[in-house]
Formats: C-alpha cells, structure tokens, sequence
C-alpha cells in the first residue's frame, strides 16, 4: 500500500517497516533491499544461502544479529564467496578475511569459491533475490537493484545451477 509514496518517504528519511504481505516479486533499488531482505530472513525456517561475490565486515556487521539468532532457531546461514586473496585489492583482501572469520564465529557457513561472480540469495527452496547487488560487500557507491522471486519451482532451478556438482534435475536441487 506504501509504493506510490515511498520513494518520497525514504528521501525524506522517514524508516518505512515492511509487514508481511506487503512484499512482492519485484525490483529493489539498493535503498530498499535491506528492509525486505531482512523481513524474508526473519521468516526463514530451514536455510538462508547468500552468494555474494565479494564481502566486508561492516556488511556482515549489519547482519550479524539476525544471522546469530537465525542460527540459534536452527536455520542454516551458508554464505558463499571468494577466497580473501580475490577479494579485491591489498585492503579488501584484509577486510575479506576478517569478514570470513566473522560468519564462522557467528556460526555460519561458509563456503569459498574462486570463480564466483553471482549475486544471489535463496531461502527456504522457495525465495530468490539476484540482481547486482553483491548482499555481502554493498558500498552504496553505485546504483543496485535486486530481483525478488517467490516460488519452489523457479528456488530450484536456481539451486540446481547454482550447485557445485552438475545436478541434471531441479527436485534433486533441494536445500542444496
């Protein structure tokens, strides 16, 4: 009910809070993403995956109490990412790591690879955020937007790509 006038309110600086039922498949600029993305973590109930393609430690600081008590309900958080040494220059790298060790400490998952470029989030088998915005390492330096989809067949497809191993069908892409 907020769109035609939330642009205006977020100029204005007023906080705009996201109930349920007011999310849809649709864009996020970069000013909206946190809010949504924050709501459908906060509704996980078995597994929060985040491939970002670079990562900071004052981005996994913004999530790291949710991520924390997440974790404690049971639901997995498995973050996936390039290894510190390809996380950009000499500082990032740095920064990388710190950030890599951050998650364990949380107690998430992590899970590096070097040829990562996706920006993408999957919950549950059933929500998927992509676009350009790399979930992990946003400066607010550019302009992002972020797709949000809500349906098991299409987190699958997703999931199956996604997968280390070359899984042939969507359904054996489950929770992978």
């Amino acid at each position: 009910e907020l769109e035609p006038i939330k642009e205006e309110l977020i100029r204005l600086g007023v906080g705009i809070q996201i109930e349920e039922g007011q999310i849809n498949d649709s864009l996020y600029r970069q000013s909206e993403f946190d809010a949504a993305f924050v709501a459908d973590v906060r509704k996980a109930k078995r597994f929060v995956s985040i491939f970002s393609a670079f990562i900071t430690t004052r981005r996994v600081g913004i999530y790291a109490d949710l991520f924390r008590s997440k974790i404690a309900e049971g639901v997995q958080i498995r973050c996936v990412t390039r290894p510190p040494s390809q996380n950009g220059p000499d500082y990032m790298q740095r920064d990388g790591k710190e950030a890599l060790e951050l998650l364990q400490a949380i107690g998430c998952v992590v899970d590096i690879r070097s040829n990562i470029h996706e920006k993408v989030i999957v919950i549950d088998d059933k929500i998927i955020w992509f676009g350009s915005l790399n979930p992990l390492s946003f400066t607010e330096r550019t302009d992002e937007i972020m797709m949000r989809l809500e349906g098991e067949a299409t987190a699958l497809e997703v999931e199956r790509f996604l997968s280390i191993e070359r899984i042939r069908d969507a359904e054996s892409a489950r929770g992978v």
